[in-house]
């Protein structure tokens, strides 16, 4: 009896130790409370991040050199390019910028892959470039428009140039957003998500813009929060963020190969 008694006492320990994992919603449902233009403790600065990174290539490890800047930007909504000085009577409106810089080595030929992230309550816009030895694709994908399209430039057999058209709903979401979307979530330990996610941008290959079905939870961890995504079509992505705000990110580690370690990370004053 007494045993039965410690078992049970043992139990409700453990359950009150972890967070109940919360019911899966929608993740557009959870973005829709949340200022798009907003990350709290950001506060109109900008903010620089330098990361490790590796990656696959050829079946081996590469060691990379990631910069990811956060700003706030304005954009020319004519153009939908960041506006110049000086502003005059250009249509403008505020937007979220993130920045992607990497840059690798290999049999001492150099690679980069790039690319910028506009987030606003009327405009998305996502678009890079990839460069190698074999040679460069561009693309953009216009995501303000009630039919989104995607721009590319190849010069692969087989791509080439072209602008096509893609469906994409509220729960549709990309690869490379989900880093400032999190942010701005600020997730707590048990949250969980359930939405679709295209392929991975920017990779070298113009990939089928085709969403698969995804989920994320986020778990407390030692040092921050860690957030896992899981995705239909085998992809598993882990994040990790300091645990303050502005949640800057610390850790990403991809089932691709690619991982991200942060080694710097500093503020201005826009």
């Amino acid at each position: 009896m007494l045993l039965r008694a410690v078992l049970l006492a043992f139990v409700v320990l453990l359950a009150g130790a972890a967070p109940a994992q919360q019911e899966s919603r929608p993740l557009d449902e959870l973005l829709a409370g949340v200022e798009p233009l907003s990350i709290a403790g950001l506060e109109g600065r900008t903010e620089t991040a330098v990361y490790r990174g590796t990656r696959l290539v050829s079946g081996r490890e590469v060691i990379t050199s990631v910069t990811m800047t956060l700003r706030e930007e304005q954009l020319n909504r004519e153009y939908h390019v960041p506006a110049e000085w000086p502003h005059g009577q250009k249509p403008l409106e505020d937007v979220l910028a993130l920045s992607f810089r990497e840059n690798w080595e290999e049999n001492g030929s150099a690679f980069t892959r790039a690319w910028d992230l506009y987030r606003a309550d009327q405009t998305r816009k996502m678009g890079g470039v990839t460069v190698a030895p074999a040679g460069t694709v561009a693309w953009e994908l216009q995501l303000w428009r009630e039919r989104p399209v995607r721009v590319h430039l190849s010069h692969r057999d087989g791509e080439g140039s072209a602008q096509r058209s893609f469906a994409r709903t509220r729960l549709d979401f990309f690869e490379e957003e989900l880093p400032l979307i999190l942010r701005q979530l600020a997730p707590e330990p048990g949250m969980s998500a359930a939405f679709r996610l295209f392929p991975t941008q920017g990779e070298g290959a113009i990939e089928p813009l085709e969403p698969a079905p995804a989920r994320l939870r986020a778990e407390e961890t030692g040092e921050g929060l860690a957030v896992f995504v899981e995705v239909a079509d085998g992809r598993e992505i882990r994040y990790e963020f300091d645990p303050e705000p502005p949640h800057a990110l610390r850790t990403m580690e991809h089932n691709d190969g690619r991982r991200l370690e942060r080694q710097s990370l500093r503020w201005r004053e826009q």
